[in-house]
């Protein structure tokens, strides 16, 4: 069926401002009325297209009341109609049955009551909303069949007493079914809103029950303490003689910003961070005895969930506001800890003081913990040990840190820290490590104390071992310090052929001890020779120039010492050598020689490939201290190439063209080696710049112009001689000079042939022609004929010449004559061809 078919079906009904239910309709309210529904000054509308409402009046007498004003709603579930009936009571009108109950029960209480705006609501099905009327005040929802509802005033004791605990709760919101019969309630009557907060408190749906013997309030308490809001499910009873029990239980808080609660607990109360308050009951209860308030709950240090978090116990009850005569409390770690409570924990929490520095104190763990809380001042006898008493707060636990545990006596001090002591065991490792107390018959002492800041305490730290400890054959007296996850300490030891060195210790519970210590040997009066085909290349003195690192580990049955030693020369390969020791020893002082053994064992193989490679060889020299000229000819006695040793000088030193030529031409007088060294390794060296290289480093003229020729050799340079003049030129601007370079390469270079060779090398005629003048003894005539065929010089330039050498002037003028149709020699018949010079080599 639709909506709008069950609106046309109920139409039907309507006759003017009559309306009768049709036939069909009518067995969805025989229950509340048996007659035919008959409604006069009736009315039909949609609304809000779910469902239609009829009001009138009822022409049927309903509960002995006579022509009642009724509103029926009519909706569809499960595409079946449906509907309420609302029913207006007058004032004063209740039902029998109820108002019997009610007046006898409340009787007992010596309480009264009134009800007004009453009605009476009829449902075909379960938990529908209340049919729109206009009640006013009415339930939000009824249940199938008839119900009563009203509003309530209660007056007397149990009201009162509520209302001052609670805050005013009158008018109350009374709905109950009612029954055709007697009517053997409970009621329960709502407060419609929340009552007023007072202060912090604030109550939340607050509900009160009135049964046969007793007022029952049910209701959610809203505290706000601080940014935070607890929310404390429960209730209680209030009896007829004016006694009273409440109990309340926190569900859920809370926290400041957030818009849900969290039921896990209160979080990081009064902003203390790190606690958690949870299962909180609070008890309120009025008794023979006066008033009783009951707590119980646990406090939780530490996250839900981890290792080290504490749950403290506590349960008390105080009447009339007394101290109690006994406190029963616990501290116990949570069932995720196995290893017991952090100390860092209680120290927060009974000092009041932050670890901060302290952080250590999270390593130890506390077991076994029994702890007296004594407000006596005759203090107190514990029933299992009479003999002793305590007095305020004191703990006896067993202390564990890192595998080391004693019994020890625990000490609070309030805004300072804690202090406690305990002995150990004596601690024996195979007989190579013993740890005791100073008088070597007992355990070392364990201390921890955070209470005071002192330079002792720096140095020992807050939590350490007293003691003696005995190592390859030395006992000293130490304070061995707790670090991050073991007692450190250092014993300082003198062992023949080392420098004195500190061993740095390691102890992890009474099994396990590491050792470790940088050493130096002392190798005084030691050397070793470095050779190849056995010419020494170097020695060095070892010295201390050998460090090391000692690796002692020991438990109950195993033994290990270990001993890496290197060697560092200039210029070489590290050498290290390795020591094991699996069997037990008692002292140090063979390390030394078995070092020096395994030193002489590994020189030739470690570096015998670096004595063979120049590279290595020039840095080797380089660095223990020999200059250029010294490498160079040590490496040329090894059989070295001078290229080989020029590269070494480069990429090893640094050294450039010149400076490689300087030191090589110490070791390699002939020239014709340093350049081949110079060309192997810096191949872009012009002629010009290799003359400049050889004149720097001190070579003759003749050797400056072999090199130059070797290098164009190498180069594979064309017309050699004129490149050679030019190069010669730059280092040696007179033509003297490069005669003996030129002559010193070639023979049989004819008078006529050099002067065209200094001409084209770039010298001027006027050098030439005063050269040949004095060194050859040409006359005027042979000049002239030079001058005019090999350097192609005009008659006028030839006769400024003549002027400029001195020739005298009658011969200047003679040579005038003879200039315009003079003949001179065909070339061919004095200069030679170049083919046919005889190079000396």
């Amino acid at each position: 069926m639709l909506i709008t078919e069950l609106e046309a079906t109920l139409q039907t009904g309507m006759s003017g401002e009559e309306f009768t239910l049709p036939n069909e309709f009518n067995a969805l309210i025989q229950t509340f009325i048996s007659g035919r529904l008959v409604l006069n000054d009736a009315s039909i509308q949609m609304q809000n297209e779910s469902s239609i409402l009829i009001r009138g009046q009822s022409r049927v007498e309903i509960l002995g009341l006579t022509q009642p004003l009724l509103v029926l709603e009519f909706f569809l579930v499960a595409d079946k109609p449906e509907c309420t009936i609302g029913v207006e009571l007058p004032d004063g009108w209740e039902p029998a049955n109820v108002a019997t109950w009610l007046q006898n029960t409340l009787s007992i209480f010596q309480s009264s009551y009134n009800l007004y705006n009453s009605g009476l609501v009829f449902a075909s099905v379960e938990n529908v909303p209340f049919p729109p009327t206009l009640f006013t005040v009415h339930p939000e929802s009824v249940t199938q069949g008839t119900s009563f509802f009203s509003t309530l005033d209660i007056q007397g004791q149990p009201i009162s007493l509520l209302q001052s605990i609670f805050g005013r709760l009158n008018p109350l919101a009374l709905n109950t079914p009612l029954p055709t019969g007697t009517f053997t309630g409970p009621i329960e009557v709502k407060v419609p809103s929340d009552p007023p907060a007072i202060g912090s408190l604030q109550l939340s749906n607050p509900r009160i029950i009135i049964m046969t013997d007793s007022l029952q309030l049910q209701t959610t308490l809203k505290l706000d303490i601080q940014n935070d809001t607890l929310f404390l499910d429960g209730g209680g009873t209030v009896f007829p003689n004016g006694t009273f029990e409440f109990t309340f239980a926190l569900t859920g808080v809370r926290k400041h910003g957030q818009e849900k609660a969290d039921t896990t607990g209160w979080i990081d109360p009064f902003g203390f961070s790190g606690f958690t308050i949870q299962e909180l009951g609070v008890g309120i209860a009025m008794g023979t005895r006066g008033t009783e308030i009951s707590l119980s709950g646990e406090i939780a240090i530490g996250e839900e969930g981890s290792a080290d978090q504490i749950i403290m116990e506590a349960g008390g009850k105080f009447i009339n506001g007394q101290l109690p005569s006994a406190l029963l409390a616990s501290l116990r770690a949570s069932s995720s800890s196995q290893n017991g409570i952090p100390l860092s924990r209680l120290v927060e929490h009974f000092t009041r003081m932050p670890v901060g520095d302290f952080i250590l104190l999270q390593e130890v763990k506390i077991k076994d913990l029994t702890m007296y809380v004594v407000a006596d001042p005759n203090g107190f006898r514990p029933p299992s040990d009479p003999g002793k008493i305590y007095h305020g707060l004191t703990m006896n636990a067993e202390v564990s840190l890192f595998g080391l545990a004693c019994r020890s006596k625990i000490e609070f001090q309030q805004n300072k820290g804690v202090k406690a002591e305990g002995e150990l065991g004596i601690i024996d490792l195979g007989g190579v490590l013993k740890i005791t107390d100073q008088t070597g018959t007992k355990g070392p002492f364990f201390i921890i104390d955070s209470t005071q800041t002192s330079l002792w305490t720096e140095k020992v730290g807050y939590i350490h071992l007293s003691a003696n400890m005995s190592l390859f054959g030395l006992t000293q007296s130490v304070e061995i310090k707790a670090a991050k996850n073991t007692f450190e300490c250092s014993l300082a030891f003198k062992v023949q052929g080392l420098s004195d060195f500190q061993l740095r210790c390691q102890l992890s519970g009474k099994d396990s001890f590491v050792g470790q210590a940088d050493l130096i040997f002392d190798f005084s009066n030691e050397n070793i020779e470095l050779k190849v085909n056995d010419i020494t290349i170097a020695t060095f003195a070892l010295g201390t120039r050998v460090t090391g690192k000692l690796y002692v580990s020991l438990n109950r049955e195993i033994f290990l010492l270990e001993v890496a030693a290197t060697l560092e020369l200039p210029g070489l390969p590290i050498l290290n050598m390795n020591l094991n020791f699996n069997n037990t020893i008692t002292n140090l002082e063979g390390i030394r020689d078995e070092i020096l053994k395994s030193i002489r064992r590994g020189v030739e193989e470690t570096y015998n490939p670096t004595l063979l490679d120049p590279l290595a060889l020039v840095n080797m020299l380089n660095l223990d201290g020999w200059n250029p000229d010294q490498i160079a000819m040590k490496l040329k006695n090894l059989n070295h190439t001078s290229s080989d040793i020029a590269r070494g000088l480069n990429e090893k030193l640094g050294l450039n063209g010149n400076e490689a030529t300087i030191a090589l031409k110490a070791a390699f007088p002939d020239v014709s080696e340093v350049t081949t060294a110079l060309g192997a390794v810096w191949d872009d060296i012009e002629p010009n710049a290799m003359a400049a290289i050889l004149n720097q480093a001190g070579y003759s003229i003749r050797e400056v112009a072999k090199g130059i020729q070797d290098s164009l050799r190498w180069n594979n340079e064309s017309d050699a001689y004129k490149t050679v003049g030019i190069a010669l030129k730059t280092q040696f601007p007179e033509i003297d000079d490069i005669t003996i370079g030129i002559e010193s390469l070639y023979e049989k270079l004819p008078n006529e042939f050099m002067a065209k060779y200094f001409n084209d090398i770039g010298f001027s005629a006027e050098e030439i022609a005063s050269h040949a003048k004095i060194k050859w003894e040409w006359d005027i005539e042979k000049m002239g004929d030079v001058l005019g065929n090999q350097l192609d010089l005009k008659p006028e330039e030839i006769i400024k010449v003549m002027e400029k050498v001195g020739f005298p002037q009658p011969d200047i003028t003679k040579l005038k004559l003879t200039l315009p149709g003079g003949h001179l020699p065909d070339p061919s018949e004095w200069v030679p061809d170049p083919r046919d010079w005889i190079p000396r080599l």
